[in-house]
């Protein structure tokens, strides 16, 4: 999967995550461990928002549980997801996904 494919994921599946949560968050039980790492990385770019201290320690009272890590999308994160939805979708090769099979043209009639 190229990074940008995973990156599209991640924000993604944070975005279904969130919105189904009452409270906007994507919580540590709800991702994988990769994921997080994931998330993580992507709020460095500005994508995704972690949760911080006095966040987490509102969720936990929310949740009834420790909370130690919960994520959204920021703006621009929303807006990355929405560019890469009105974009055109690449057109298949004419050969097709077959690597053994290719496009053949008939003969010339003279």
């Amino acid at each position: 999967m190229r990074t940008w494919e995973k990156t599209l994921s991640v924000l993604e599946s944070l975005r279904e995550r969130g919105e189904t949560a009452g409270h906007g968050l994507v919580l540590d039980t709800e991702v994988f461990l990769t994921q997080r790492e994931n998330a993580t990385a992507l709020e460095k770019r500005g994508l995704v928002e972690l949760a911080g201290r006095e966040d987490r320690a509102e969720l936990s009272a929310w949740e009834g549980r420790p909370v130690r890590w919960g994520a959204r999308l920021t703006p621009y994160g929303h807006d990355t997801l929405a560019y890469a939805r009105s974009r055109p979708q690449p057109a298949p090769s004419p050969g097709g996904t077959d690597p053994h099979r290719r496009l053949v043209s008939s003969p010339r009639r003279r």
